[in-house]
């Protein structure tokens, strides 16, 4: 078996830093990939990340947020940010996991697998969103008052707070990271004209009984999904190997 498929599930208990570690080794462990085409014929291809991670293609770290921005957010939206993302945001950085091909080591358009919102311009595109409001920055139109009553939207935007999204698919498909005002974390997973899917994933969040996650098992679950995706992206299939 190849050495990378070591990296594609994170321990029980990772942190948030060690995922981020994970990604980072499994983008250094070169990739030998089988195949087999229609006629029989058999090779394997040989998939190197390492140069497009180095370069800042793949993997991309924004400026730290500053600590005086965490305030204005506690501030405008009545709640306080947990300890451990302001530490990632702000001792750390957000970040961004592009979509990148393995072939010609380019981007592949805007998508971004794993996106912690940073912006320079915080006032008109904050890095901390409520989340209807994360969903109308994403689709540009007021998809929740589409899905929601008003008390809906007012309770979902008055406990749970966005930071970043796991691209799916095209479409507008993503999957929100949220933290809620009791310092819980989770996601919820939005898919484009499909009413029914996501009232119901958004039905526990609307009775408070979302299942609740720290940051850091919901970063090691983030990451295992960023890398399933990357592979499928490159066509890779560690099941193949």
């Amino acid at each position: 078996m190849s050495e990378y498929h070591q990296y594609l599930k994170g321990p029980q208990g990772e942190t948030w830093q060690a995922a981020l570690v994970r990604f980072k080794q499994l983008c250094h462990t070169p990739i030998v990939q089988q195949w087999e085409d229609e006629d029989g014929n058999r090779g394997e291809e040989h998939i190197d990340f390492s140069r497009v991670y180095d370069n800042g293609t793949l993997f991309e770290l924004a400026r730290k947020e500053p600590i005086e921005n965490i305030a204005t957010y506690e501030k405008n939206y009545a709640m306080t940010v947990p300890p451990e993302l302001v530490a990632l945001l702000c001792d750390h950085g957000p970040f961004v996991i592009h979509v990148v091909s393995s072939q010609d080591e380019e981007r592949l358009g805007g998508r971004m697998l794993l996106d912690i919102y940073n912006s320079n311009n915080v006032i008109i595109n904050p890095n901390i969103k409520p989340l209807c409001e994360a969903v109308y920055n994403n689709m540009g139109y007021d998809v929740a008052g589409d899905m929601l009553t008003k008390q809906q939207q007012e309770y979902l935007d008055s406990h749970y707070f966005c930071f970043g999204t796991i691209f799916l698919e095209d479409d507008g498909n993503l999957q929100y990271l949220y933290f809620d005002k009791n310092h819980q974390f989770g996601s919820w997973r939005f898919v484009s004209d499909d009413y029914a899917a996501n009232m119901e994933e958004l039905t526990p969040l609307l009775a408070g009984t979302a299942t609740a996650q720290t940051l850091d098992s919901l970063m090691s679950a983030s990451m295992d999904k960023v890398i399933s995706l990357q592979l499928d992206y490159s066509e890779i299939y560690p099941e193949n190997d």
